[in-house]
């Protein structure tokens, strides 16, 4: 069974090996034809192994702690209003955008995305675009958006709220997301916030406000 498109928790893995599943963790992408780094057959993972070693015709490397691919399976090229751009620089190295590192046995291990794109069950979740949504609901004046790990989805939409005065009760707050977002990019959870903490240069501190919210998040009802 390959196991691809999202992140694996270490806990659904070790279940998968205590019930003899042969899963085999993947990382692959749409501009490299699916798969570039696979888990070999034959071995177990607990969460230990990542997405395995690259593919034979892969190359792999990391750059500022991006994942970066290079072989004879990446794209030709992207197509937009004034014709064909390259998809890969001027090496042939294609920058994915995502976050990882390769351990001491080359095998690769995916962090996230660089942009802060959270993946829910194989879907891209843009935090921006939820966070936006959600500051034109009622009773929300401001919103920070981040991911959770989950043994189902890989990773689940989660929001930090502040409240214009009183939170909105669950449920109107679940219609008014039912009504702008779809389905896999409405928050789970959520926690609110006195007010999002800010750094020094008067920015919102989007770690202090996940790790504020985090304390106090609670399950969304579903209907």
């Amino acid at each position: 069974m390959l196991l691809g498109g999202a992140g694996a928790s270490a806990e659904l893995l070790w279940r998968a090996a205590d019930r003899g599943v042969p899963v085999l963790t993947t990382y692959g992408l749409t501009e490299t034809c699916s798969q570039v780094a696979t888990q070999r057959y034959g071995t177990r993972n607990r969460g230990e192994l990542g997405a395995g070693p690259p593919l034979e015709g892969v190359e792999l490397r990391i750059m500022d702690g991006e994942i970066q691919v290079h072989g004879a399976m990446l794209l030709s090229g992207l197509l937009d209003r004034g014709g064909v751009a390259p998809g890969v620089d001027a090496a042939g190295w294609l920058a994915t955008g995502d976050e990882g590192e390769l351990d001491g046995a080359g095998r690769l291990h995916v962090r996230g995305r660089l942009d802060r794109m959270i993946v829910s069950g194989g879907e891209n979740v843009d935090p921006r675009e939820v966070e936006a949504a959600l500051g034109e609901l009622p009773g929300i004046a401001e919103a920070v958006v981040f991911g959770v790990e989950d043994p189902v989805w890989g990773r689940v939409v989660a929001a930090a709220l502040v409240a214009e005065g009183e939170p909105p009760a669950d449920a109107a707050l679940r219609r008014g997301m039912e009504s702008v977002l779809a389905s896999y990019k409405r928050p789970r959870l959520v926690g609110f916030l006195p007010a999002l903490p800010v750094t020094p240069a008067g920015k919102v501190d989007r770690a202090a406000a996940e790790a504020a919210a985090r304390k106090g998040l609670r399950a969304l009802p579903s209907s």
